[in-house]
Order: C-alpha cells, then sequence, then structure tokens
C-alpha cells in the first residue's frame, strides 16, 4: 500500500528497534554486573548511563571492516 517509502520506514523502525534492544541488553548487564557481582553501586550508575551516552553519540560505531578494527 504504501510502495517503495514505507518499505524503507519500515526498515528503519525495525533498525531503530534492534539497536534500542542492543543498547538495553548491554546496559542492564553492565548494571547488574557492577550493582550485585562486584557491589558497585555508584560504578554501576556509571556503567549504566556510559553505554546510553555511546549508544546516542553518533560516531559511536566503529568504521570499517573486521580486519581493519
Amino acid at each position: 500500500m504504501w510502495g517503495e517509502r514505507g518499505a524503507r520506514l519500515q526498515a528503519a523502525y525495525a533498525a531503530s528497534g534492534r539497536r534500542a534492544l542492543r543498547v538495553t541488553l548491554v546496559a542492564a548487564t553492565g548494571f547488574y554486573a557492577f550493582r550485585y557481582g562486584f557491589g558497585r553501586p555508584v560504578a554501576a550508575t556509571y556503567a549504566l548511563f556510559t553505554v546510553v551516552a555511546l549508544a546516542a553519540w553518533p560516531g559511536s560505531p566503529v568504521p570499517g571492516g573486521s580486519a581493519r578494527r
């Protein structure tokens, strides 16, 4: 019904949803590892917000292929 534009929009929404899920999983893992694994509640808060800040920063993805990185 929407054509090519709708397909691109749907793909963009799917990509942003996958990225949001990855950020959530990494942030939760870091938070719980520091909070309950190491017993460091302040470091847990820093770990949580560091992941969120790096995900929001447009330069955070490392460019190039795996051999170059």
